[in-house]
Parts: C-alpha cells; structure tokens; sequence
C-alpha cells in the first residue's frame, strides 16, 4: 500500500505515490529535525522503502518511528549509497519517518515506500 500522509506533507516533495523527498531542517533554535507520519491501517504489519542520501555534509539518522516508538534507526554519512529499511509496525496506528541531520542541507529520498501486509 503506498503511503498517504497525514502529518508534515509540507515537508516532504512527492515526486511519484511511492517516491518522496524528506530534507534536513535548517538546525536553527527550532527546527532540529523533519518529520512525515502516515496512518497505518488495520491489517498492516510492516514498512519497507529503499533510502537513498544526497547532499548529506555530516552524519544524519532516519528514525522509523510507531506511536512515538522508536522502531528503527539508521544512520548516514556523507557519500553513503542506498539502504534497504523494512521494520515490523503491526500495532501502531502511526507510522513516523523522521531525519535528524548535524548539518543542514541535503536529503534522503524514499523509493518504493509502502506499508506491507
């Protein structure tokens, strides 16, 4: 199922239902990290994308979040080629991506992200 999100759209540029941007934040007093979240419907049990960084300067760590649970992290550093993230979140009813970047600038873009039965 691809996603559709309910919180933070704003932030993210979709370019395809299943492929979107999600950017670094500006690191100023409040704007720290960016965030998506998605609704995860009855029957789902799990989240899967292929990541990918680009214009990252410093490290940076995706976090898969499930009802403000951290479900997975993964980290990134400048120059790092594409991760597979899949994480189980059967039980939650939102579903959280969220990038926390030491440095502003840069991205990391979502291909083939959906949430699997």
């Amino acid at each position: 199922m691809d996603l559709e999100p309910v919180a933070g759209a704003a932030l993210i540029r979709v370019t395809a239902a299943s492929v979107f941007d999600l950017p670094c934040a500006t690191n100023t007093d409040r704007d720290r990290e960016r965030a998506v979240r998605f609704a995860v419907p009855r029957g789902y049990g799990g989240f899967r994308s292929r990541v990918v960084s680009s214009g990252i300067r410093d490290i940076a760590r995706l976090d898969v979040r499930g009802d403000n649970k951290t479900l997975t992290s993964v980290p990134f550093t400048p120059g790092q080629s594409e991760v597979d993230v899949s994480t189980a979140v059967a039980g939650h009813a939102v579903l959280e991506l969220r990038i926390t970047c030491a440095r502003p600038g840069g991205a990391v873009t979502f291909f083939n992200a959906a949430l699997t039965r």
